[in-house]
This record gives structure tokens, sequence and C-alpha cells, in this order.
């Protein structure tokens, strides 16, 4: 008797904690109440024309859903032969079905130390973006429409010899 009460008031605080409408969103692990509607989100490294020749390039991106969508995790790879000391990350957020039209981007302060030998491949924990904290201006009467995507590169970095490199004129029409 005593189990059966406890979990009937286990299931009723858990009725209480869920949304009661459409209108209030889904809310995460992490407390984050994402927009309600019909949408989705995506996220990839940036592989646009003309990524090839970029110093360091995105290999993974990878997102934690308790963080309000957050992308966390970023693979590397220094296709260089200089050691690298620090770097920045972009990301540019866009319509699935439009990828030349950015509807948002930012970019990290410079990571530092963001050391990454010659040719070297690394994955590297750093908070690039969290949609929760994007997604507002997109939202329309109380709800998100639309199949979303961020792509996440490189744009900026120091060599450990004092040399830098930045992008320039990006993003390139899509490949995708």
């Amino acid at each position: 008797m005593k189990h059966r009460i406890k979990v009937l008031g286990l299931a009723a605080a858990l009725c209480a904690a869920l949304p009661l409408g459409s209108t209030l969103g889904q809310v995460t692990k992490g407390g984050f109440r994402l927009p309600s509607g019909n949408w989705t989100l995506t996220h990839h490294s940036y592989s646009r024309p003309g990524y090839e020749a970029m110093p360091i390039v995105v290999t993974s991106v990878k997102g934690d859903a308790t963080k309000g969508l957050a992308i966390t995790v970023v693979g590397l790879k220094n296709q260089s032969a200089k050691p690298v000391d620090t770097y920045k990350v972009t990301w540019y957020l866009y319509e699935k079905e439009n990828p030349n039209r950015i509807l948002q981007k930012g970019e990290t302060p410079f990571v530092y130390p963001g050391s990454l030998a010659a040719n070297e491949q690394s994955e590297v924990d750093i908070p690039v973006v969290s949609f929760i904290n994007i997604c507002k201006p997109l939202v329309k009467n109380g709800s998100l429409k639309g199949n979303f995507a961020i792509d996440v590169a490189v744009t900026e970095v120091r060599f450990d010899d004092g040399t830098t490199w930045k992008g320039k004129g990006m993003p390139a029409k899509s490949k995708r």
C-alpha cells in the first residue's frame, strides 16, 4: 500500500510539472523553455565552398539539450603545418530551405589557450551558441515555425609564430 501511494504521488508531481498547453512550449531537463510550434533544429560543421582551404576545419559539432539546445563540443582539425595558439569559432543560423539567407550569426571570443599542433585533430568543450538564447526574434505569435540549422566554422586563427589568418566573405553559397 505504501509503495502504491508513493508511485501515485510521484505520478501526480510529474503531471504537475508538465506544460499544460502547446503555447507554453517544451521544458528541457535543464529547465529551459523551448518555443512551441512546428520546428526542427540541426547543427553541422561548416562545409560551404572554400572550407577545404581553411587552416582549421570543424569536423564535428555536438549539442546539449539540457543547456538550451547549446552547441558545446566541437571537433577541430588543424590542416596547416603551423601550431595554433588561439582561434575564434563563428556560427551561422539559417532555414534549411534557404541556406544562403543567414538569419543570425555570432562568434566566440578567442579560445585561449587554443593549442592545436600542426596536423592535429582534437575535440574541445566550448560553449559556441545556445538556440534558446537566439531563437526569440524568430518566434511569431508565441510560436516558432521552420526547419533551422546552425553551421559552425573557425573563422580566425593566431598561430604560435605570431602570424594570423582570418576568413573573408563567409559564408559562401551552400552545398546543401
